[in-house]
């Protein structure tokens, strides 16, 4: 019988539709197609090997990667790897040649300040929007939520009386806003 691709192995540990699923498979899909695959699930981790690993940070970097972006896929990379160990696919030297550490750098938080003619255009984009959607951006400016924050909230989140909304952020936490 053969053995599942140690992708499939690594992103079983979360659930199907669980955000950190879709993010680690979406940083190894960046790695496989650097070493010039097409899918993460079906790229033959079992066969790489010392050379291409430490080749994989700078073809990550320069297609275009941001330091944390690299990093995140450095990480899904070494769960792959680590499967594939315990799977049998990978044998023990070969294993423990290969070291794929973080790699170091600076960047720039994403996003930027908006200008007052920014916060004029939004204004009057939300003056101009139907109730329920000058309802979210009133939600997403004033709470500072991130997109998936606001995409997860029900109603039971809001509490009128207190004047809060309950929003479920990274890890599940959460937190009053």
């Amino acid at each position: 019988m053969d053995k599942p691709n140690p992708a499939t192995t690594y992103l079983s540990k979360w659930p199907t539709k669980s955000d950190t699923r879709r993010t680690m498979r979406s940083a190894l899909l960046a790695v496989a197609k650097a070493l010039g695959g097409d899918d993460a699930e079906t790229y033959p981790w079992h066969e790489l090997r010392y050379g291409t690993a430490l080749s994989i940070p700078a073809k990550l970097a320069d297609a275009g990667l941001s330091v944390p972006t690299i990093n995140k896929s450095l990480v899904a990379l070494r769960g792959v790897l680590e499967a594939a160990w315990r799977d049998g696919q990978i044998p023990d030297e070969e294993y423990r040649k290969i070291k794929v550490g973080s790699v170091r750098g600076r960047s720039l938080p994403a996003g930027h300040a908006l200008s007052e003619a920014d916060v004029r255009a939004l204004s009057e984009a939300v003056s101009r929007a139907k109730p329920r959607e000058a309802a979210l951006l009133a939600v997403l400016f004033s709470c500072g939520l991130r997109r998936i924050e606001v995409c997860r909230l029900v109603r039971e989140d809001y509490d009128p009386r207190e004047g809060r909304i309950r929003a479920f952020g990274k890890g599940n936490k959460a937190r009053f806003v």
